[in-house]
């Protein structure tokens, strides 16, 4: 009897040893890789963070929230694009950038994690100078794209947007480009989320 109780214990403690190692640890791996290794972990979950408060705005139908978010100085670039922006450079529906001299202008394409006929939420990397115009500057992170959402933009006169101005049915916006570090440090902030709809355009204006 005791020799059967001791070989149960034994097989059953194998089975779990097995469980752990081809069930549990590939899928702690897998969910630590979502977080990719390069890019700063409390930026990353601000970016996450912002969605989600997207998502509840547009779809639980709460019309504004307020949330802190942050954005690592010198590091990183948080970019909406709007629905129509297309991957083909020269798009004037598309962000544009007032942070460097030399991006002043540019109008930055679509990116390919985006989808197209949808506004998108990307988060890029800051490099010294020409930002948008560097072709290989990819965003860090697939960019999240939004079906019912026509315009995701800055508040106008604010300071702490670098978007040039995006005219939204005769009102001025300003596109949603937020550096980490431009004429000052962005840091950790409250930020606010407001739903308007414009002559059946939903738009998702992000303020301070």
């Amino acid at each position: 009897m005791a020799v059967e109780l001791s070989l149960g214990f034994w097989m059953g403690l194998l089975i779990g040893a097995l469980i752990v190692v081809f069930v549990f640890v590939p899928l702690a791996r897998n969910l630590w890789d979502l977080i990719p290794a390069s890019v700063d972990e409390a930026t990353y979950n601000s970016f996450l963070e912002l969605d989600r408060a997207i998502i509840d705005i547009v779809s639980v139908g709460v019309d504004e929230k307020e949330i802190p978010f942050y954005i690592k100085d010198d590091e990183y670039i948080l970019v909406g694009f709007n629905k129509g922006c297309d991957f083909n450079k020269g798009d004037d529906r598309c962000p544009v950038s007032w942070c460097h001299y030399s991006d002043k202008g540019y109008s930055l394409p679509l990116p390919k994690s985006c989808s197209v006929g949808k506004s998108c939420l990307c988060l890029f990397k800051d490099i010294v100078a020409g930002d948008f115009k560097d072709e290989d500057n990819e965003p860090v992170v697939p960019c999240i794209s939004y079906s019912s959402i026509d315009y995701l933009v800055g508040k106008k006169g604010e300071g702490f947007n670098d978007g040039g101005i995006v005219n939204v049915r005769g009102i001025e916006h300003e596109y949603l480009v937020i550096y980490g570090s431009c004429d000052e440090a962005f840091g950790a902030r409250r930020m606010k989320l407001q739903k308007n709809d414009v002559d059946g355009s939903i738009l998702v204006i992000v303020g301070v």
